[in-house]
């Protein structure tokens, strides 16, 4: 084969990985784990769960993508990447279907969305290390931006379904609407669906999955020494960032919903920030190689803590949108923000590190639902517990300018991402 041939074979394989990723996590994240948020309102306004009893239920479901993403690896190394992530594709499937008991008891929605959650953390994690290891070797690792929109794309698509399923609507409503009868239970019946179309092909596309390294194997040997206080601030950060964001994240749709002057907006919302996460990481990871992974971060969060302000200071429609696209448009490019400056800092352990990086994110989305849906519950609306999120993501940002100095050496030193 001509050197010619060659270049532009290694430039185009890298496209199926791309793509059977970018399916598999809206299958995962977009749908399994997000797509709570839009059929929500449903929930309630039938009177089958609470405020409160929401919060307790999305609580749940991040409870589980903490368990789920933590116990990646030994898992895998039990049974093996590609059936971990075959198992986990399916069991969202199952699990959206069975959200659509239309008679179950709130016990009955945790433990779903509990094991909904151990299944996006699975898919997530087992991509995340999979697609860096394939794109790296191709030399292509910045597109990976490119397959983590895929969790945009599954809000995206959740967001039109749930909007087509209601009375009158098109699309795939008539699945759920017409075994059900209920909206909400019909529109998770259509999710499982929408879910099982787009899981054959990624799975597919994505092809065989290898295992992970041996515990404790670092490939490229780097042995560099661990910013220990920085990464301690970019923990804390990360814990803010998760405890602030899953408020609007959880509760988005019904806080337009609620309001008189936003909820005219309240069916696109959902769609608006799912088509603004799509190229998000792509566009913040190319922002962190110019200017360092900290002010990146320190940008993204004062972006997110202005879009979570944004439904409480105005009921202008500009703003709402704009709420929208600045929410949809932060929330993964700080998650891979985080991911890529956790091994700039720790690169001679950078999966214990990406672990711990984790597990702070993953307790504060726990502590967020429980603390937005009591605040909600305790003053009647969602004013202040938007403000209390808003605050919390701007000091997270806050936390991180003492690294700024630690990303300018990086930078003068060719460190780059």
């Amino acid at each position: 084969m001509a050197r010619t041939d060659i270049m532009e074979e290694k430039a185009r394989s890298h496209w199926p990985d791309l793509a059977g990723a970018a399916l598999l996590l809206a299958v995962a994240m977009g749908i399994g784990r997000f797509a709570f948020t839009p059929i929500l309102p449903d929930m309630t306004a039938a009177g089958v769960l609470d405020t409160g009893a929401a919060g307790l239920v999305a609580a749940a479901n991040f409870v589980g993508y903490l368990v789920g993403a933590l116990s990646t690896g030994p898992v895998e190394r039990r049974v093996g990447a590609g059936p971990v992530l075959a198992l986990s594709v399916g069991l969202t499937v199952i699990l959206c279907l069975a959200m659509g008991w239309a008679q179950a008891p709130l016990s009955w929605w945790l433990a779903v969305r509990f094991l909904a959650g151990v299944a996006s953390g699975w898919v997530l994690v087992t991509i995340s290390a999979v697609l860096f290891e394939r794109l790296a070797a191709r030399d292509a690792g910045h597109l990976a931006g490119l397959a983590f929109g895929g969790v945009g794309i599954g809000m995206m698509l959740s967001a039109v379904y749930v909007r087509e399923a209601g009375p009158g609507g098109v699309g795939l409503g008539w699945i759920g609407q017409g075994w059900i009868g209920q909206g909400w239970a019909g529109e998770w019946i259509g999710m499982g669906v929408l879910a099982a179309i787009l899981s054959l092909p990624g799975l597919l596309m994505l092809g065989r999955v290898p295992p992970f390294p041996p515990r404790g194997a670092h490939p490229h040997g780097d042995t560099h020494e661990t910013d220990r206080t920085g990464f301690r601030l970019l923990a804390a950060a990360y814990f803010l960032e998760g405890l602030g964001y899953i408020v609007t994240g959880t509760f988005m749709v019904a806080v337009f919903r609620a309001s008189p002057a936003l909820s005219a907006y309240a069916d696109n919302i959902w769609l608006i920030a799912g088509a603004a996460a799509v190229p998000s990481c792509l566009i913040w990871t190319l922002l962190a190689a110019r200017a360092g992974f900290a002010r990146a971060l320190i940008a993204a969060l004062l972006l997110q803590s202005l879009g979570i302000l944004l439904p409480v200071v105005t009921g202008n429609g500009i703003a709402a949108i704009a709420s929208a696209i600045l929410f949809g448009g932060t929330f993964m490019g700080i998650a891979t923000l985080a991911v890529g400056f956790g091994r700039q800092l720790a690169p001679h352990d950078a999966a214990r590190a990406i672990g711990m990086l984790t597990a702070a994110f993953g307790v504060g989305q726990v502590a967020g639902p429980l603390a937005g849906g009591w605040l909600a519950q305790a003053s009647g609306g969602f004013a202040l517990p938007l403000m209390a999120a808003s605050g919390t993501v701007a000091f997270a940002a806050l936390l991180l300018l003492p690294l700024c100095e630690f990303c300018y050496m990086q930078n003068r030193e060719g460190g780059g991402l």
